[in-house]
């Protein structure tokens, strides 16, 4: 997502990274850190982690009009306040007047931008394929490591509220909420 964020935003000026403070979002930091230090040493960034609700919403009015999110997590506050991942956009997205990309599908069609998205559905399949091999007998130590699946996915309604061409999105890009879906299905 961050290769997709600067290669679409050439004149960006900084990206903000919504992360929480839970264990997964530590652990998303932890590995996000390495990435940027190896393949983006020169990425303007910064996180937004130690927010309440309120502060975060604050924080993103007053994002200049060429920065760009990346929203990650979001599930518990400073404060270790729980916030429900299908809600959180409805509560963030009218403070926020840039692109927001996301990282997974829950967030995809609530106001971001879309991005590389992690279904997890899919992961749970994954899993499921790989924990039946484990059963049967299989050693752990035989068993690759793999990424999930994900694959590029777009808001139509977001793309045009921000002004982005179609045309320079990633090769086999899926995109959502085309104008004429509604009459390809009920036609």
């Amino acid at each position: 997502n961050i290769k997709l964020i600067t290669a679409v935003h050439h004149e960006y000026n900084k990206l903000y990274i919504i992360n929480d403070r839970s264990i997964t979002g530590k652990s998303i930091t932890k590995e996000l850190d390495k990435v940027i230090a190896k393949d983006f040493p020169k990425l303007k960034y910064e996180y937004l982690t130690d927010y309440t609700l309120n502060e975060l919403k604050s924080k993103l009015t007053t994002l200049k009009s060429n920065d760009v999110v990346l929203m990650l997590l979001f599930n518990f506050d400073k404060n270790g306040v729980p916030y429900s991942f299908d809600i959180i956009l409805d509560d963030i997205m009218p403070s926020c007047k840039v692109p927001v990309y996301g990282t997974w599908n829950f967030y995809l069609g609530k106001g971001i931008v879309g991005g590389k998205i992690n279904n997890g559905y899919n992961h749970g399949i994954m899993a499921s394929e790989i924990a039946k091999q484990i059963l049967n007998g299989k050693n752990t130590s035989e068993i690759p490591i793999t990424s999930g699946p994900s694959e590029y996915l777009f808001d139509y309604r977001m793309l045009k509220k921000h002004n982005f061409s179609i045309s320079k999105l990633p090769e086999n890009s899926e995109i959502i909420n085309l104008p004429y879906a509604f009459i390809s299905l009920h036609k």
